[in-house]
């Protein structure tokens, strides 16, 4: 869905547990996000209720864990994953092996099916990857990342 788009559901529909956002437009992103987070947490409950996670510091299963765990501080929290596309295989580790066991990418996309079909409630998981465009060389790329995360079915394009 377009940004115009995702702010319409967002006004008439409840916040969905988990969304990804694709594409590097900064502006729209931008705009999503703050809606997101003031349809999501009141005012004394951002602070504590907002949470940034980066891909490239931790692992999907660590922010997956984070999301069943809950919080002290607010009831309702939107996690911010920024750097969605780290989480996706590199080269021949990411595949699985000839002995039939999962590799660690079956195993993340494995956990966030998981995740998707029994979602914390009061918390809002957003996987952010902006590093990629729709177009050129970015293009395969992107497709990558949009297949990685396949079971995200709120998926919103910058």
């Amino acid at each position: 869905m377009k940004p115009d788009q995702f702010l319409s559901q967002l006004e008439r529909q409840p916040v969905a547990p988990v969304y990804l956002f694709l594409g590097p437009e900064a502006y729209h992103r931008d705009r999503c996000r703050r809606a997101l987070i003031e349809r999501m947490l009141p005012a004394e409950e951002r602070e504590p209720g907002f949470v940034r996670l980066d891909l490239e510091e931790s692992t999907l299963s660590s922010v997956l864990d984070d999301a069943c765990s809950l919080s002290l501080f607010s009831p309702r929290r939107l996690i911010w994953v920024s750097s969605a596309e780290a989480a996706l295989p590199r080269g021949r580790r990411g595949h699985s092996s000839d002995s039939g066991e999962e590799g660690p990418a079956e195993g993340n996309v494995s956990a966030l099916v998981q995740y998707l079909a029994n979602p914390t409630p009061g918390v809002a998981l957003v996987f952010d990857s902006s590093r990629y465009e729709f177009d050129g060389e970015d293009k395969a790329r992107q497709e990558r990342v949009s297949k990685f995360y396949s079971p995200i079915r709120n998926v919103v394009e910058f």
